[in-house]
């Protein structure tokens, strides 16, 4: 197959490369008017000059200031919340939730160690159950101890306040081995 000619191709046939220039000279094609936004020259337009400063001040100061100032906000609000979970998550490992005191004691001084003692004496879910009680029952039923721990949470102002009688900083288990550690030193001293 032979390549397609020009005049195949629905143009005008052409068997010479050079053709004859057109005898009439062509007018240079009319420039365009300058735009409002871009100024015809560096010196003639002020005003538009100091705009085009203007914003690209705009733009370097938001891109190198305002946005790292917002994304550094965020990320610090981020940062509190984490610091605040592990906070908590490290009490809740290391504390005992009613009586708030460490871990290590616990372990040191009785047997069974902190887990013996979150789940025997100082369980969470027995204080829920107990208020519970208090609620489900009638005041003239209550015992001696409903009776004071119901006065303490009606009298409260505060939140604070309703937590008095819980045993803060106060496990008996921790004092009768503290008192048991002192009469064993107390009897060895003696001999």
């Amino acid at each position: 197959m032979s390549a397609p000619r020009p005049a195949q191709l629905g143009g005008p046939a052409r068997l010479h490369r050079h053709e004859p220039a057109e005898c009439s000279p062509r007018a240079p094609p009319p420039r365009p008017s300058p735009s409002p936004s871009v100024p015809g020259s560096v010196d003639t337009d002020g005003l538009q000059q100091a705009r085009t400063i203007f914003v690209l001040a705009f733009f370097m100061i938001w891109n190198f200031v305002l946005s790292n100032i917002f994304v550094g906000l965020i990320a610090s609000a981020f940062e509190a919340i984490r610091d605040d979970h592990n906070t908590i998550t490290s009490d809740r490992l290391s504390k005992c939730l009613i009586c708030s005191q460490d871990m290590y004691l616990f372990n040191e001084k009785i047997e069974g160690g902190f887990d013996e003692h979150i789940l025997r004496q100082h369980n969470a879910l027995h204080y829920v159950f107990f208020l519970h009680h208090l609620r489900a029952t009638a005041l003239e039923e209550y015992t001696g101890a409903e009776s004071i721990v119901s006065t303490v949470l009606d009298n409260a102002k505060t939140t604070t306040d309703k937590g008095t009688w819980l045993p803060v900083s106060k496990s008996l288990a921790i004092m009768h081995a503290t008192a048991a550690s002192a009469s064993k030193e107390g009897g060895s001293g003696a001999q």
